[in-house]
């Protein structure tokens, strides 16, 4: 399930959950457009990076939000 986009916080990263019957939900960063975090029922966070064409796009998981800030998967999108 994917949500509508929005500027990631840390505090709307930490409300993110995952509504009852799904496996996973996905929020994309309105500032960094190929950054997404995707939250799973087990209740681990990553970040990850998407890139390429609609149909052949590739998705890199950079690291779990916790030992991982946002600015720092920020800058890693960004490099």
């Amino acid at each position: 399930m994917t949500i509508k986009p929005k500027r990631l916080t840390k505090a709307v990263i930490d409300a993110l959950g995952v509504p009852g019957g799904k496996d996973r939900v996905k929020i994309w960063d309105t500032l960094e457009p190929c950054l997404n975090i995707t939250a799973y029922k087990s209740g681990v966070k990553s970040f990850c990076f998407t890139y390429g064409r609609k149909y052949h796009r590739r998705t890199i998981t950079i690291g779990r939000y916790g030992p991982l800030t946002l600015a720092e998967a920020r800058k890693k999108a960004t490099a």
